[in-house]
């Protein structure tokens, strides 16, 4: 050691320990991935911590970097979060051209219950990039509360093609199956969707134990 301080809290116990090194390894990942790092701050709820790390990206790259248009896509999320919807939209638009900002305001028209206009942002999405599943899965939402349950299974299946590690279009398509009476492929996708991602609620009303 050479007088470097790599740890400021003084705390010793093993849950101040673990809290040191996740607060260690998320400052180094701001300085190798910053918008990663944004990223982590808003899943765990630190939405000024991840606005701010969000303007600093703004700040320091070009407009042109793919970390910006992100960091724009976070900053509208924060404020989907705190019911700041005008200027959700207004962050979401900085890159109208991106999927992420198309999938983001088909979301947003989706908990606004406008859902026409919510598929339609999911198709532009689909239409500058194809390859992204995660268009697919909220499409198929859309159109499965609308009670076209065969168009929604078409776009969960899609999604899962696309992207067979991402466990909510197998959830989703549960949920469609079920509601069709085909049992036994509604559990067949709730065991995946779940084997996938264990967090997820399993179903009341259809057995899924391994």
């Amino acid at each position: 050691m050479n007088g470097e301080v790599v740890f400021s809290d003084t705390s010793t116990t093993s849950d101040a320990v673990d809290g040191l090194i996740d607060k260690a390894a998320l400052k180094l990942v701001e300085k190798t991935q910053p918008y990663v790092a944004a990223s982590s701050l808003f899943e765990t709820g630190d939405l000024s911590g991840a606005m701010q790390l969000a303007d600093q990206i703004i700040n320091s790259l070009p407009p042109d970097d793919e970390s910006v248009m992100r960091s724009y896509n976070l900053k509208g999320l924060v404020a989907e979060k705190k019911q700041e919807n005008d200027n959700a939209e207004a962050f979401f638009m900085k890159y109208r051209n991106s999927v992420f900002t198309r999938t983001n305001l088909g979301r947003l028209r989706y908990d606004q219950h406008r859902l026409e206009e919510a598929i339609s942002e999911y198709r532009l999405a689909i239409q500058l990039d194809p390859k992204d599943a995660h268009p697919h899965t909220n499409l198929g939402t859309v159109l499965s509360d609308q009670g076209k349950r065969e168009e929604a299974i078409s776009e969960y299946r899609l999604a899962i093609q696309l992207d067979p590690k991402d466990a909510l279009p197998h959830y989703n398509l549960g949920n469609v199956l079920s509601d069709q009476g085909k049992r036994e492929e509604a559990i067949s996708e709730y065991r995946l969707a779940i084997q996938l991602d264990p967090k997820l609620p399993a179903p009341q009303n259809l057995p899924v134990a391994k």
